[in-house]
């Protein structure tokens, strides 16, 4: 866990619905170091990111990691 640097985040059926990355909420802070307001994450967290099912090939999986510059890529609809 020391090293996650993205927390997936699903709906209550389970189903993806998005994730945030470590950076956006170190951005988000940093650059409000004097505002103490909490957020939400529905607020910061990315949904319309790529994802891909478990029928994906490897080669188109590196092809949208590579061209969305991803360190994570979810893979959703496993039964």
């Amino acid at each position: 866990w020391k090293d996650l640097d993205v927390l997936l985040v699903e709906n209550v059926d389970g189903g993806y619905v998005g994730m945030v990355t470590s950076s956006q909420l170190l951005n988000h802070y940093a650059t409000r170091l004097t505002d103490k307001t909490d957020i939400t994450v529905k607020e910061i967290m990315i949904c319309d990111g790529p994802t891909v099912t478990e029928d994906t090939s490897t080669v188109q999986a590196i092809h949208l990691i590579r061209r969305h510059n991803l360190s994570c890529l979810p893979v959703v609809g496993i039964a």
